[in-house]
C-alpha cells in the first residue's frame, strides 16, 4: 500500500498484542464453528448453522433499534444536520450522548486512551521522529472543550522509504500503529460534536488526525535553511571585502536580499510540503465522519457481540458438562489461538450476558453453566422473531428491542 511520495507501507497484524478485539470476521468464525460441528452432540449438528443464522438476524434487528436511538440523541449535536431541528441541546442530553458513545465503543471492543496518555502522546517538543518525520503541535487546552480518543487493534507498519531519488538502498523500518482510531470532541466556542474514525494511525503521530494540528519545522530543517542563508551571507561578505564603489555596495545589498528571500521561500516550501503530507494522509486514512461513524460502530458492535455469544454457546455445549466462566473462557481463547493464531482476551462476560438474556443459558447452583440445545435455541429465537413482526405485539416487541439493545 502506498503511504506517501517515495514511501511504501505494508500493514502487519501485531499477533503478540493480547486484546479483546479478535480481527476475524463473524462469517469466518461461524464457518470455522460449522466446520467443527462434529464436536457438538449429534442432536445439535443439523440445527447449528440455522441457529447461527437466526441468532445473527436477531442481533441485527436489535442493533438497528440501537442505531435509531443514538441517531435521535446525536441529531441536535451533528455538524452535518440538513433537516429542521426540533430537539434541543442541554447538559443532560450531551452527557447522555457521551455515555451512549462510551458504551457503544466498549461493546465494539475499543479501548479508551486516558486523557493523561493523550496529552503525553501529543506533548510539544517532539522532534519529528515518527514515520513521516513531521513536527506537529496540538494545543488541547486552548482548542478543545473536551476530547476523547479510542483505538482498536494493534498493527506494525513496515515502511520502505526511498533515499536520494532511489539511487541508494531504501530505508526500511517498522512503526507501531493503531489499526483503528475513533475521536470525538467539542471545540471551544462551538455547540456541535464531531466524530471521526481513521485507520493505520502511527502511535507517535496521533496528532495527524486532529483537526487543529499545526505543522512546524524540525530542528534539522532549520539548520539546513540556516546554513543556506549563512552561505549566501558569506558570499556577500567576501564580495564586500574585495569590493569597492557604490555599485558594488548595491550589488551586495541585492545579494543579501536575495539570500533572505531564498531562506524565507525555503522555509515556506518546507512547511507546505509538511502540510501536504498531513492532508494526504487524512484523506486516505479517514474512514467515516459523524453519523457515518455511529453507523459503522453499531455494525461493529453487532459483529463483536454475535461472535462472543456464538463462541460461548458452542463451547458450553460441546463440553457436554457444566463449566465455570473461567473454564469456558480458556476453551474459547485456546480455540482462537489454535484456529486463527491470535492470543485473544475473550470477553466471556459479554457472551454469557447475551445468552442469559435470551434464556439460552442454564445457570447451575454451583456457579457452573450449560446451554440449551441448538434445536431449543432455534425455537426460542424463532418465537421471539415472530413476535417482533406480529402486528398485535408490535409496540411491545419494539419496546423489548429497545431495552435489549441498551
Amino acid at each position: 500500500m502506498a503511504g506517501d511520495k517515495g514511501m511504501m507501507i505494508k500493514e502487519v497484524f501485531d499477533r503478540s498484542a493480547r486484546e479483546r478485539f479478535v480481527p476475524v470476521t463473524r462469517k469466518d468464525i461461524v464457518a470455522a464453528l460449522v466446520g467443527d460441528v462434529g464436536q457438538l452432540p449429534p442432536e445439535d449438528r443439523k440445527h447449528f448453522a440455522a441457529f447461527c443464522e437466526l441468532y445473527g438476524a436477531v442481533f441485527h434487528q436489535r442493533f438497528h433499534s440501537m442505531f435509531e436511538k443514538i441517531k435521535k440523541s446525536y441529531s441536535p449535536y451533528s455538524p452535518d444536520q440538513e433537516f429542521v431541528q426540533f430537539d434541543k441541546q442541554s447538559p443532560e442530553t450531551e452527557k447522555e450522548l457521551l455515555d451512549t458513545m462510551f458504551n457503544l465503543l466498549n461493546r465494539t471492543n475499543y479501548e479508551h486512551i486516558e486523557d493523561a496518555t493523550v496529552r503525553e502522546l501529543m506533548a510539544p517538543g517532539g522532534g519529528g521522529s515518527g514515520m513521516f518525520g513531521l513536527k506537529m503541535f496540538v494545543d488541547l487546552q486552548k482548542d478543545y472543550e473536551w476530547l476523547h480518543v479510542f483505538y482498536r487493534g494493534s498493527a506494525k507498519l513496515e515502511v520502505t522509504k526511498k533515499r536520494l531519488f532511489g539511487l541508494i538502498k531504501p530505508k526500511q523500518f517498522t512503526v507501531d500503529a493503531f489499526q483503528r482510531v475513533v475521536i470525538f470532541f467539542k471545540l471551544k466556542g462551538e455547540d456541535k460534536i464531531t466524530i471521526k474514525t481513521f485507520r493505520q494511525v502511527p502511535r507517535e503521530e496521533l496528532e495527524m488526525v486532529m483537526p487543529t494540528t499545526s505543522v512546524g519545522m524540525r530542528l534539522i530543517d532549520k539548520i539546513l535553511l540556516s546554513l543556506t542563508g549563512l552561505a549566501g551571507l558569506a558570499t556577500v561578505i567576501v564580495k564586500l571585502i574585495k569590493g569597492g564603489g557604490g555599485a558594488g555596495m548595491v550589488a551586495i545589498l541585492i545579494g543579501l536580499g536575495m539570500a533572505g528571500v531564498k531562506v524565507g521561500l525555503g522555509y515556506l516550501n518546507k512547511k507546505r510540503a509538511a502540510r501536504e503530507i498531513v492532508f494526504r494522509q487524512l484523506y486516505f486514512k479517514n474512514l467515516a465522519n459523524n453519523l457515518g461513524v455511529v453507523s459503522l460502530l453499531v455494525d461493529q458492535a453487532e459483529e463483536e457481540e454475535t461472535k462472543e455469544a456464538l463462541l460461548g454457546w458452542f463451547f458450553l455445549r460441546q463440553a457436554r458438562t457444566a463449566l465455570s466462566e473461567e473454564e469456558m473462557d480458556k476453551l474459547v481463547e485456546k480455540y482462537i489461538l489454535d484456529k486463527f493464531g491470535f492470543d485473544a482476551d475473550y470477553e466471556s462476560g459479554d457472551g454469557l450476558r447475551k445468552l442469559r438474556e435470551e434464556k439460552l443459558l442454564i445457570d447451575g447452583p454451583d456457579g457452573k453453566m450449560t446451554v440449551v440445545s441448538a434445536e431449543q435455541a432455534y425455537a426460542a429465537l424463532d418465537e421471539y422473531w415472530d413476535n417482533v413482526y406480529n402486528v398485535e405485539n408490535a409496540s411491545q416487541a419494539q419496546d423489548l428491542l429497545a431495552r435489549k439493545a441498551d
